[in-house]
């Protein structure tokens, strides 16, 4: 084997061990000794291959980019993707999700759709894909199959609708097959939004407008 082939071959078992951590503890919560530990190498060679943990993070992006995409290329049908927002690694997904727009016909980007038309997608399309708080708070109130991607999301409150898949091809893939299952859509019958029906506001309103002002409301109470 190359110098080289084993370089690769190493920086993709050290991708290996960061990618199962941060899925099982998040990417602030391990060490480089945890992957030179797991993998029985030196942090030296750790650093050889990814000089620094943000080295590390941004390769990590790329990897599930790479997964995202590849998803993307098996699913037949019109795709419409929306822009993300400003957060790590959003201009290379911007370029990545260009790039295969430009070579897959049934696929179209959009910078930013507005809240009437993207609400009214919400309604059209078969399922939603990523990992945007959109598919945990919004999709529920059309009762929408959602597959929803990674981490970014976990541990916030979620109706039945969304599906998680970690962040590899086969992964997406499969939830995206479940999510087009009639079984699973047929489930999907009588859901509620665990973030409400849209009147919060009123709700509010009403409660301060009908609540008495009194000292009382001034002391904290232990529940």
């Amino acid at each position: 084997m190359s110098t080289e082939l084993a370089a690769n071959g190493t920086s993709g078992r050290i991708l290996d061990i960061a990618e199962r951590l941060v899925q099982t503890r998040g990417f602030n919560a391990f060490s480089y000794a945890d992957i030179a530990a797991a993998l029985n190498i030196t942090k030296a060679s750790l650093h050889y291959h990814f000089a620094t943990k943000a080295k590390l993070g941004e390769r990590l992006v790329e990897r599930y980019q790479e997964s995202f995409i590849a998803a993307l290329a098996r699913i037949d049908g019109q795709i419409l993707v929306s822009y993300p927002n400003a957060d790590a690694g959003s201009h290379q997904l911007i370029a990545r999700a260009r790039a295969f727009a430009a070579t897959h016909a049934n696929t179209h980007v959009f910078v930013n759709l507005g809240a009437i038309p993207y609400w009214s997608l919400l309604r059209q399309v078969e399922m939603l894909i990523g990992n945007s708080s959109s598919g945990i708070m919004e999709t529920a109130s059309f009762a929408l199959p959602t597959v929803d991607i990674g981490l970014r999301q976990r541990g916030r409150e979620r109706a039945r609708n969304v599906l998680n898949a970690a962040p590899d091809a086969a992964a997406i893939l499969e939830k995206i097959a479940d999510a087009r299952s009639a079984a699973f859509r047929d489930s999907l019958a009588g859901l509620e939004n665990p973030y409400g029906d849209g009147h919060a506001s009123e709700k509010i309103v009403e409660a301060l407008t009908t609540i008495p002002l009194t000292p009382e409301l001034l002391i904290k109470r232990a529940q």
